[in-house]
């Protein structure tokens, strides 16, 4: 302010002294106090009269002579003036510096900034106040109405709300607000135990609570007796499960009996014979060499001389076969007779229960060492000789048709008391792969005189078979379709298929259906009806009655009725599969039975205009409306809809170049169903499938997918994916989407072979979680197997991995190079439960090998896992930055089972299990920290200057104390020379 003081003061002296010069000497009658001063164009000018202006001094010699010291304040910005053309390009310039990575916070009232540092320490810089955000307030709304009452509850686990109804109004609807589960904290520790309280009086019964949900399936265990200890262990895929001894055998015996008497070699009789059947010996039986009154040895072999068939020796009236030695404790008779090797009928009737299909027989006569094929007397592969062999499947007994009189004669000379029809007789057919109908497609049954059992061949691959009677596909799995045809007399016959399609077109015959079917196509079929007791995923049915048995291996995905009038029948206890019709049905029945398949109720099912009715005409009405809830209307039903709802409850047979499905789309490869799966879709594996990654190549999953598999009886996956043995450098199962989060499953599937015989320490992983994926990518491993791989069965890299029911094998079969062969590796938070980990193991010195090893994890948590491993259990490394808890699982390593290493920045806190090896501690500052479990040779190995562990609870083979703080926590020692750590009371 004092300098624009100054150059206004100068600026006057300047004016004001010139002026009065001219004023004295050139102009006397010039009055000053009128004289006027202007800044023109060129010039400063005065005027005596306002009208004549004269120069005084020019602009730029006053701006000369004052300089820059007099520049005026910067005056107001002028219009815009026009755009002038663009002129030429410049030349370009050399590239800026990248910009920094700045990060934003709010903090004290600001939103502010910093440049992103590595140890993210850089100074905060206020950038906007949240208060000048803010606007000024609103006016005031209207008032509102007044509020309603509510009322909450807790239902199935569920927080909900509803208003309460006032008068005049109905019952609200519930709410659900929040899971009663998420409300939940983690679970703390176990605090110490309390004093024990006098027992109160006993409270009346409370009413019985809801069922819960079924408990997880138990393992399955198996026993055996060694060492002297009756010892038990889990059930593995591979039996190599740990055993553990459950009581000696010693204890289990009890008090010494009295001395048994010696007997006399007069007490009992031994008799021969020879089965009315002497002249066929071909050597005269011995004498019994008697060791002993209770102990038969040293019978002779004695064969069929005609056909060299073995012939035993038999307790009579049993079948009790003597081989070295038989107990005796009265008088026997040792009779020579057949065996079940000659005489077919006698091993049929032999068995436990009447066999259903013509493959029961011929896997028996496996058994018996036997090849049928080969009774060359008995059977051939002509149609046209006179004795193809047959089996009686009424009467158990085994025969041979005449063609030219159509009659069976039995093998056994023991006549049926109830004669069969040759339609109820199974010819056992080897196809000739030269045949000629079949390399066109088809083979053509519908000459043979009686039922046909189809030996296993190649040839039937991708074949439709017709016939005019029963059939049984044996073993072949390839067979397209079955079409049986009959529009002559009626007949009963049996049909058995392995997948595929069975079409039924015959008006006058009863049918009766075993084994698998994807459909099962019935054009006409006989009013007796259509039995099912197979396994089939849908039927189509234009006439006739369809009925579903309760056999025990009847599964029946949907039934989609095409006409009107057709009868859906089911047995007692038989749920009703998914009925559907087509648009053009007007009317059907659905019927129950009783067990004599008499109809128990019927309800007529009618369609008008696309509206379902149904009238229940016999029986309960009950049974009838609750057969009627299940018909779907007209509008909802489609036979592609049935198809594939009837997947879901039955998954039918594929053939062998069919790997896996989505929907009814089917697929030759993995890869090529993930390639072809939209966000979201389930992926079925039906058959085995060996993926080909050479080059780097790997499946990649960038979509939310469930991949499936079936499982066998025991609870194993069913089908494999191979992998390439050389696999090396690179990942198989690869799963990476980085825009945004993505949920995968992998379920019921063993991956094997995944590098086997490679050895490698490069990167590799048979299921790979990107490092750069989303952070909130799921990933669930459910009861998946992965064998025979290269250096990592899972990595982790981001994101949370589920391992639930899992098997882990790092057994490789190059055992002359070098292995590296870890479990997993978690680089951001996992749950892994109920998993085995075995043959974990490297030769490589600088590289470590663990079962679980612990990166830059978020909360991890192992529970009810089993490890066995050539090296580490659990191992934390480097900057781990929470804790891992382990609970309830099992270790056996030889370095360390429970390890963290000098670099962690957090460890492990186990809560129970048992552990047969060392821990490790080498840290400073890391937790390692043990509340409970059995440490059965327990030793803790320190690095230099590392903090020691922390022991709160457990029982230890060796002393802890040092490791316990024993003003708070008793160490008592056992009986049996171990230690047990508990809080003081």
């Amino acid at each position: 302010m004092k300098k624009i003081k100054k150059i206004m003061l100068v600026i006057a002296l300047l004016l004001v002294f010139p002026l009065a010069f001219v004023f004295s000497a050139c102009d006397a009658n010039v009055n000053a106090d009128n004289v006027q001063v202007r800044v023109g164009d060129e010039y400063v000018e005065w005027s005596a009269d306002g009208k004549e202006w004269k120069g005084i001094i020019s602009i730029d010699d006053l701006k000369n002579q004052l300089g820059d010291t007099f520049k005026g304040d910067q005056g107001a910005q002028g219009q815009q003036g026009e755009q002038g053309e663009q002129g030429q390009q410049g030349e370009q310039g050399e590239p800026g510096t990248d910009g920094r990575e700045v990060e934003f916070q709010v903090a004290g009232g600001y939103i502010q900034w910093r440049y992103k540092t590595p140890g993210d320490n850089g100074a905060w810089e206020n950038l906007i106040a949240l208060a000048a955000l803010k606007g000024n307030p609103g006016d005031p709304g209207d008032p509102g109405a007044d509020g309603h009452e509510i009322t909450v509850q807790i239902n199935n686990g569920v927080l909900q709300w509803r208003y309460v109804a006032q008068q005049g109004e109905n019952d609200f609807e519930w709410h659900d607000i929040i899971a009663v589960s998420a409300l939940q904290g983690a679970e703390g520790p176990q605090g110490p135990e309390g004093p024990q309280g006098p027992q109160g009086p006993e409270g009346p019964e409370g009413p019985q609570g809801p069922q819960g949900n079924p408990g997880v399936d138990g393992k399955e265990v198996e026993f055996q007796v060694a060492d002297g200890q009756i010892q038990w262990r889990y059930k593995t895929p591979n039996n190599d499960g740990i055993w553990n001894n459950l009581i000696a055998v010693e204890d289990l015996k009890g008090d010494q009996g009295d001395p048994g008497q010696n007997a006399t070699a007069a007490e009992y009789t031994i008799t021969l014979d020879y089965d009315d059947a002497e002249d066929l010996f071909k050597t005269s039986p011995e004498s019994i060499n008697v060791l002993s009154t209770q102990w038969l040895t040293n019978l002779p072999e004695i064969k069929d001389a005609n056909q060299d068939v073995f012939v035993g020796w038999f307790i009579e009236g049993t079948d009790h076969k003597i081989e070295k030695y038989a107990f005796i404790g009265g008088n026997v008779t040792l009779e020579a007779r057949f065996t079940e090797l000659y005489y077919v009928n006698r091993a049929l009737a032999s068995m436990q229960t009447t066999p259903i299909y013509m493959q029961q027989v011929v896997d028996y006569l496996a058994t018996q060492n036997i090849d049928i094929v080969a009774l060359d007397t008995l059977m051939t592969m002509d149609p046209a000789n006179e004795k193809p062999l047959l089996w009686d499947s009424v009467n158990n007994i085994v025969g041979y048709v005449d063609v030219e009189t159509d009659d069976i004669v039995y093998i056994s000379t023991a006549q049926p008391a109830n004669p069969v029809n040759i339609y109820d007789t199974y010819y056992i057919l080897q196809p000739n792969e030269q045949n000629s109908a079949i390399n066109t497609g088809v083979l053509d049954l519908t000459s043979v005189p009686c039922s046909v059992y189809l030996v296993q061949n190649n040839a039937l691959n991708g074949v439709k078979v017709t016939t005019n009677s029963g059939v049984d596909v044996g073993n072949n799995t390839t067979i397209a379709e079955v079409e049986y045809v009959n529009n002559g007399a009626a007949k009963e016959v049996t049909i058995k298929t392995n997948g595929g399609i069975l079409t039924i077109n015959a008006p006058n015959d009863t049918v009766h259906h075993y084994g698998d079917a994807n459909t099962v196509n019935i054009i006409a079929v006989g009013n007796s009806s259509y039995r099912e007791s197979g396994k089939v995923t849908f039927i189509k049915v234009a006439a006739g009655r369809v009925l579903v048995a309760n056999d025990d291996n009847t599964q029946v995905g949907g039934i989609h009725v095409v006409a009107n009038d057709v009868i859906v029948a089911v047995e007692p206890t038989v749920e009703l599969p998914t009925v559907t019709f087509d648009t053009a049905v007007t009317s059907f029945y659905v019927q129950t039975t009783d067990a004599e398949g008499e109809k128990n109720a019927q309800s007529t099912v009618t369609i008008s205009a696309g509206v379902v009715t149904t009238e229940a005409t016999g029986g309960s009405e009950a049974v009838a409306a609750a057969i009627a809830t299940q018909i779907e209307t007209a509008q909802e039903a489609t036979e592609e809809q049935a198809l594939a709802d009837a997947y879901d409850v039955v998954e039918p047979t594929f053939d062998e170049g069919i790997v896996a499905r989505i929907g009814l789309t089917t697929y030759q490869s993995l890869a090529q169903a993930v390639a072809a799966a939209q966000d979201g879709d389930t992926i079925v594996v039906v058959n085995d499938d060996r993926v080909s990654l050479t080059g780097g190549q790997e499946i990649t999953i960038d979509k939310n997918l469930t991949i499936t598999g079936a499982t066998n009886g025991n609870g194993s996956p069913k089908y494999t994916i191979y992998g390439t043995n050389n696999s090396n450098g690179y990942n198989d199962l690869y799963i990476r989407k980085d825009s945004a989060a993505i949920n995968v499953t992998i379920e019921n599937v063993k991956l094997s072979e995944f590098g086997n015989n490679a050895a490698t320490n490069s990167n590799h992983s048979v299921v790979c979680i990107s490092s750069g994926t989303h952070a909130d990518t799921v990933v669930n491993l459910i009861n998946v197997v992965i064998e025979k791989y290269n250096k990592i069965a899972v990595a982790a890299g981001k994101g949370h991995l589920n391992m639930n029911g899992c098997y882990v094998d790092g057994q490789k079969s190059n055992a002359n190079g070098d292995i590296l062969m870890k479990g997993i590796e978690v680089w951001g938070s996992a749950d892994i439960q109920d998993t085995t980990f075995v043959n974990i193991n490297s030769s490589y010195e600088a590289w470590s090998a663990a079962a679980i090893e612990l990166y830059n994890t978020g909360a991890t948590t192992v529970s009810g896992c089993t490890i066995t491993s050539d090296t580490y259990g659990i191992y934390s490394y480097k900057t781990a930055t929470a804790v891992t808890t382990v609970s309830n699982t099992t270790i056996t390593s030889a370095k360390g089972d429970l390890y963290v290493g000098s670099n962690a920045t957090n460890g492990i806190i186990v809560n129970s299990g048992t552990f047969n090896g060392k821990i490790v501690k080498m840290g400073t500052t890391n937790t390692f920290e043990i509340n409970g479990g059995n440490f059965n040779n327990f030793e803790v190995a320190l690095g230099e200057d590392a903090v020691a562990p922390v022991i709160t609870g457990g029982t230890f083979s060796a002393d802890p104390t040092e490791y316990v703080d024993t003003t708070s926590y008793d160490v008592a020692e056992n009986l049996n020379g171990t230690y047990t750590v508990s809080a003081k009371e």
